[in-house]
């Protein structure tokens, strides 16, 4: 049996391409302990799906994904103010803009999601809000994340159906 990309794959490998080495991880599902060496990283995980009968041999799926960019707040413990606060990285990554066209940068969150709003017969439905905080996580780990909830569509074949 061949084995399909899923959802989550196909935005995390978006971002892969966008931002490079920007970040040490790509994940599809959030690890809950992060190695400090993987970060910054980011995560994409489908929380759930919402499936619905459509026209006659088509079934309308609605995926639920859940956007994390992720960084070690400890490295901003200490730092002078001056400079880009870890808030200010996140801002920019989420929804930073180009300097020319006041557009959204190619490679931001909302660059990416926005450029790439139908792939492969899926469709970027909804970009709910995004937002930011520090995350305690166990063994006294504690990130400073960007949140992004969004919803793809999908419309799948179903043959045969009777």
């Amino acid at each position: 049996m061949a084995n399909t990309i899923t959802v989550a794959e196909k935005i995390r490998d978006l971002f892969k391409v966008a931002f490079g080495d920007k970040f040490r991880m790509y994940r599809v599902g959030d690890p809950i302990v992060p190695p400090q060496s993987e970060l910054p990283a980011i995560y994409v995980t489908e929380t759930s799906a919402d499936f619905e009968v459509e026209a006659t041999g088509y079934d309308s799926i609605t995926h639920h994904i859940f956007i994390q960019i992720v960084f070690n707040k400890k490295d901003e413990l200490g730092k002078p103010v001056e400079g880009n606060t870890m808030d200010t990285i996140i801002d920019n990554v989420i929804y930073g803009r180009d300097a020319t066209t006041n557009e959204y940068a190619l490679n931001t969150i909302m660059g990416v999601l926005r450029k790439n709003f139908t792939l492969d017969g899926l469709s970027v439905n909804t970009i709910g809000n995004a937002k930011k905080g520090v995350v305690p996580r166990p063994q006294d780990m504690l990130t400073v994340e960007g949140q992004i909830d969004i919803t793809v569509d999908e419309l799948q074949v179903v043959n045969n159906r009777s």
